[in-house]
C-alpha cells in the first residue's frame, strides 16, 4: 500500500497530511521480516519531571463547528482478526493505572480512577438529545459459540492485598438512582410479586435478584 506523504510545519508544531487524503501512521518492518509487528507508535511515553501541573499524554477534542446533522467521535477503536485468522484474546481497550515501586513513599493526594467518563453541556443550555445519553452503553453483536458466557461486566478477584470493597459506591442517597430509604419502595418485596430479575454469576452459580414497579 503507498501511504501519502507528511508535512512538518515547524513553526506551528504541527503535522498535516496530504490534502484530502487520511494520514497514515504505521509502524514498519524490514523487507521480508515480521520484527516489526511487535511495534508500536507511542505517544508522549516519557518521564515528567515537574513537579505541579496536570499532565495529559494527548489530547482530541474534534469540534463540529458548523450546524448540519453530522456525527463525531473523538476516538474509534476497532482491532480485529481477518477472516479465518485464529488467535488468542481480542481487547478493544486496555487501561492501566500503575504505581511504580514497592515502597511507602510517593502517596497520592488524589485519586486513582482507571476510567473517568463525564457527559457534559454548557449552564443554561437548553439543547434536545433525543436519544438519551448514558455513562456506558453495552451492545452485544456476537455470534457464534462464547463459552466463557457473555456479560456487560466482568468483576475478577482483588489482585493484590487491598480487597474490594464494594459493587458500587454512591456518594449520597439518590445520586445515579442508589436510593436509602427504609420502608420507602412502593412495592412490598414481602407481600407483592417482583417485576423481574437481575441474574447475576458468582463463579459458577447463578443468583436472582428481584425487582419492583414503582408504580
Amino acid at each position: 500500500m503507498a501511504f501519502p506523504t507528511i508535512d512538518i510545519y515547524s513553526t506551528s508544531n504541527t503535522l498535516a497530511g496530504v490534502q484530502d487524503q487520511h494520514l497514515y501512521v504505521n509502524t514498519q518492518s524490514s523487507s521480508g521480516a515480521t520484527t516489526g509487528d511487535t511495534k508500536n507508535v507511542r505517544i508522549n511515553s516519557r518521564d515528567y519531571t515537574a513537579t505541579s501541573g496536570d499532565f495529559t499524554g494527548c489530547q482530541m477534542k474534534p469540534n463540529v463547528s458548523v450546524t448540519g446533522t453530522a456525527s463525531v467521535k473523538a476516538l474509534e477503536i476497532s482491532p480485529r482478526f481477518a477472516d479465518g485468522c485464529a488467535g488468542a484474546n481480542l481487547i478493544g481497550a486496555f487501561i492501566g493505572t500503575d504505581l511504580k515501586g514497592s515502597g511507602a513513599a510517593g502517596d497520592l493526594s488524589g485519586q486513582i480512577n482507571a476510567l473517568e467518563l463525564k457527559m457534559e453541556s454548557a449552564s443554561g443550555s437548553t439543547r434536545t438529545v433525543t436519544g438519551g445519553a448514558y455513562g456506558i452503553r453495552f451492545q452485544n453483536g456476537m455470534h457464534g459459540t462464547v463459552t466463557g458466557g457473555i456479560y456487560p461486566i466482568d468483576i475478577e478477584a482483588a489482585g493484590g492485598n487491598a480487597a474490594w470493597s464494594g459493587l458500587i459506591r454512591a456518594s449520597a442517597s439518590g445520586a445515579g438512582g442508589v436510593m436509602v430509604s427504609a420502608d420507602g419502595m412502593f412495592k412490598d418485596p414481602e407481600t407483592d410479586a417482583e417485576a423481574g430479575y437481575l441474574k447475576i454469576i458468582v463463579g459458577s452459580t447463578e443468583y436472582q435478584t428481584p425487582f419492583y414497579a414503582s408504580a
